[in-house]
């Protein structure tokens, strides 16, 4: 071979190893590419796994092994866990090997090289290639290449750094995935959380549209409620009116007429008068006392039959002054005698049936009264009570509003018929405190019924009369007032109550002695004797209840019965008047016939125990208000004055005591708002001193109790005494202008 044949020689070798050199390169370059992604998506719910199989199959590819298994790293434990292996059968023995090689420190030491490690087995009859799973951020695994027989670490570096690059871009698409199961849970939270927000919002948005909805209905209620009571007080304001001009026109006719025919008819038409402006009055009333809670059910014996006849009989010329016919149907057997509430059930009667003759023009209004449970032994009846009228009838969608207060079916109503609206109003919660509920069935033009069930609790004896300490006097075969004369006392502050009454009692040959207030009536039963004392309940400087006592206290069980006036018929007021030991209750207005009625009774009986006691008949018992001790006097004058000296001095301090006084209870009304009791004891204890120092002793004995009170205070307790001081403080000033200082 010539020198140039070897010279091309040497160079064809060298451009063929070149050649090979550049298509190594060319593919360990393709293999690189390859490698750097991976074509999985590993957010998927296999992605992991199938991450993990494509990545063993290119290792593979580089590197011909016996098998492969991937252990990652248990952020929790910091435990190497196997989750791949191939082939499976391997596991076993793969995983022997793994415990072995973490005590030997196979596993730290791959750790720290970051390159491919071979190693041999337990036994040293096996080669394995160790290679660390990680980025420059974390470890994430081990990859353990179980090696050919024979292949121990005969392996180019080239190969090795492939599968350096490999498991390295395993890591950071591993990596990725956690980050992103990161990021996809902070966000799904986040979600959540702004999905809570916006479900609050939501929330609070339609409570804040309903609560301004609630608030515009409550302000149009509010609007149409103040409407209402405008027309009802233009309304009220006529009604009453009319009835009062009518009164005020009779009287000024019957002072200037000179025939008594013509007086008795003016006479008549004022009374009727005065009874339609008494019925308008009382609704008012009423309606006040049913929203206060004050209206109180009695449970009475009563005649059912008679009141129903009653409640006819009273509206009868009214129906007939119309043309229409006013009925009264019974069906069903119910039982006469009953217990219950007959004056709120007759108001309920007559306000229906008012109305029902008020709004029928022509036809008929009937009052029915039907038993619902069959008749029998049982100490209950069932009882349907109906007012059916022929009227204008009511259209359906007014029909509720016809029991609110203030309100009629429209205004066109109130100026055709009249009327305040608070009839029904009345009648409705009236048959609810009674345990049923009034309702109403109507058509426009075709008239009206209204109805309401009551459980009445049958009365097996008959009608009876009770008085207030529990006995029972027979209504029939009582004396008439004529047979039974008596010297009558009566305790009345109003002159014009105090000349009817006169009248009425005189005119039935009674004798009848006037005092003004409870002091002259006490005075009166010390100097005078007298059989039967009617006793007004609310009188200036002492009332009724306290002269009641006193004269209780003084003449024992042979002293008058003793009839208490009043307006108010509530059971507080019942119980007081028992307690003070009055004998029995008329209510105001007075009306001729109860009045006489009531004394003709208690003149019987003051009588009849009178001449049996005088016979020894009966032994004379403690009065009932023995146990009471007569109260002591607002001020104690005869002490004061020996105090001080002079009633000038007397007048001086009492003056300043009463001037202080006011001040201290607007400190003490203010205290309670703020619940400050130690406030409220320091002004108690200085009203307690005053008081003792111009011995006003009760006075100060209430302010004591107070002062006492508020050591322990009991908030309830507290209002209670402070108006009992109140009440203390009046009776102080009352009394104070009846002291000699003053004449």
């Amino acid at each position: 071979m010539t020198p140039a044949d070897n010279t091309l020689a040497k160079l064809q070798a060298r451009i063929d190893h070149l050649e090979e050199n550049r298509r190594f390169i060319q593919n360990a370059l393709e293999r690189v590419l390859s490698l750097a992604n991976f074509d999985v998506n590993v957010n998927d719910a296999d992605g992991r796994e199938r991450l993990l199989a494509e990545a063993t199959q290119r290792i593979l590819k580089i590197i011909p092994m016996r098998g492969c298994s991937i252990y990652l790293v248990d952020d929790a434990t910091a435990e190497f866990n196997p989750v791949f292996c191939r082939p499976w059968d391997l596991c076993p023995d793969v995983q022997a090997q793994v415990e072995f090689m973490i005590e030997e420190g196979f596993f730290a030491w791959a750790i720290r090289e970051r390159r491919g490690l071979f190693v041999t087995s337990q036994d040293h009859q096996h080669h394995f290639l160790l290679h660390v799973i990680a980025n420059s951020s974390r470890v994430q695994g081990m990859f353990i290449g179980w090696m050919n027989d024979g292949e121990g670490g005969q392996v180019p570096d080239t190969t090795l750094s492939l599968l350096s690059i490999t498991l390295f871009n395993l890591a950071n698409v591993m990596q990725s995935h956690d980050l992103y199961q990161m990021v996809r849970s902070q966000n799904l939270l986040l979600e959540e959380k702004v999905a809570r927000r916006t479900e609050k919002l939501n929330q609070s948005e339609q409570q804040l549209r309903e609560a301004m909805a609630h608030q515009e209905r409550l302000a149009q209620e509010a609007e149409q409620a103040n409407q209402a009571k405008g027309h009802f007080l233009a309304n009220m304001s006529h009604e009453i009116r009319t009835p009062l001009n009518g009164i005020i026109g009779c009287t000024e006719l019957i002072l200037k007429s000179d025939s008594l025919a013509r007086c008795r008819e003016l006479a008549r038409i004022s009374l009727d008068e005065s009874e339609h402006l008494l019925h308008l009055i009382n609704n008012v009333l009423d309606y006040s006392k049913i929203e206060d809670g004050k209206i109180e059910l009695e449970q009475v014996p009563f005649d059912l039959f008679e009141l129903m006849q009653s409640v006819v009989g009273g509206l009868r010329v009214q129906a007939e002054a119309k043309g229409i016919r006013l009925e009264f149907h019974m069906s069903g057997g119910p039982e006469p005698k009953v217990i219950g509430d007959p004056l709120r059930l007759r108001q309920i009667l007559v306000n229906l049936v008012n109305n029902a003759i008020k709004f029928t023009r022509e036809g008929s209004v009937t009052l029915s009264l039907s038993r619902v449970t069959a008749a029998g032994a049982a100490q209950q009846q069932q009882l349907c009570f109906a007012v059916i009228d022929t009227g204008i009838g009511i259209p359906k969608e007014r029909q509720s509003a016809i029991f609110k207060r203030f309100t009629q079916v429209d205004e066109s109503t109130t100026r055709r018929y009249g009327g305040t609206g608070l009839g029904t109003a009345i009648a409705y919660q009236l048959v609810e405190l009674m345990g049923g509920r009034l309702t109403v069935d109507s058509q426009p033009g075709q008239g009206t019924t209204f109805a309401f069930m009551l459980d009445m609790e049958l009365c097996g004896g008959e009608g009876a009369l009770v008085s207030l300490d529990g006995e029972t006097i027979g209504a029939q075969g009582s004396p008439g007032a004529k047979e039974l004369p008596g010297a009558i006392l009566v305790a009345e502050d109003t002159p014009v109550n105090q000349m009817v009454m006169r009248q009425h009692l005189e005119a039935q040959g009674h004798e009848v002695a006037l005092v003004s207030n409870g002091r002259e009536a006490v005075s009166a039963c010390r100097t005078q004797r007298f059989d039967l004392i009617v006793m007004d309940v609310q009188m200036p400087e002492m009332d009724g209840l306290e002269a009641t006592r006193r004269i209780k206290e003084s003449l024992g069980p042979t002293g008058p019965p003793i009839v208490a006036l009043t307006a108010n018929t509530d059971s507080k007021t019942l119980s007081e008047c028992e307690t003070a030991g009055m004998d029995a209750v008329l209510t105001k207005p007075i009306r001729r016939q109860p009045l006489l009625d009531a004394v003709a009774l208690w003149l019987h009986r003051s009588r009849d125990r009178r001449s049996r006691l005088e016979a020894g008949l009966m032994a004379p018992a403690l009065p009932r208000g023995s146990s009471l001790t007569v109260a002591a006097a607002p001020l104690d004058w005869e002490s004061a004055l020996y105090e001080f000296g002079e009633p000038e001095i007397v007048r001086e301090v009492v003056e300043q005591l009463m001037q202080s006084i006011p001040g201290y209870f607007e400190v003490i009304h203010n205290a309670l708002q703020q619940g400050d009791f130690e406030e409220i004891q320091r002004r108690a204890h200085a009203i307690k001193g005053g008081a003792a120092t111009v011995e006003a002793k009760p006075l100060s004995a209430v302010a004591a109790e107070l002062e006492e009170q508020c050591k322990q205070p009991a908030p309830k307790e507290v209002v209670a005494i402070v108006e009992r001081l109140t009440a203390a403080f009046e009776t102080f000033k009352q009394y104070v202008d009846t002291l000699p200082f003053n004449r």
